[in-house]
């Protein structure tokens, strides 16, 4: 998964949390830096996902990108995923990022 665009304001550094739902019920939570490269061991030996995220210091206007390898073992049972990553530096919200996924 990547995403990417525009700072519109200049971010130094700030946390990402990592949400994943499950119909709608909270089933992993993490907070990680919002800038680099951060790796993130899953609940049950599930693996590990790797995310990507802001190349800081980011200067307003700077294009920007953030990246995130998920893993899906093969013992994810199949239903309605929605996964969020929200940033934030001490001025507020600096990204949001909402997935949704449906496994069959």
């Amino acid at each position: 998964m990547s995403a990417s665009g525009t700072a519109s304001a200049p971010v130094r550094a700030g946390s990402l949390n990592v949400l994943v739902l499950y119909y709608g019920g909270q089933v992993f939570s993490q907070s990680i830096s919002v800038c680099g490269v951060t790796s993130i061991q899953l609940p049950l030996g599930a693996g590990e996902a790797v995310v990507t995220g802001l190349a800081c210091p980011v200067k307003s206007g700077d294009k920007v990108s953030v990246t995130a390898a998920l893993p899906v073992p093969v013992v994810t049972p199949p239903g309605t995923y929605e996964i969020k990553l929200v940033g934030a530096d001490a001025k507020g919200s600096v990204l949001c990022i909402d997935i949704n996924a449906d496994l069959q």
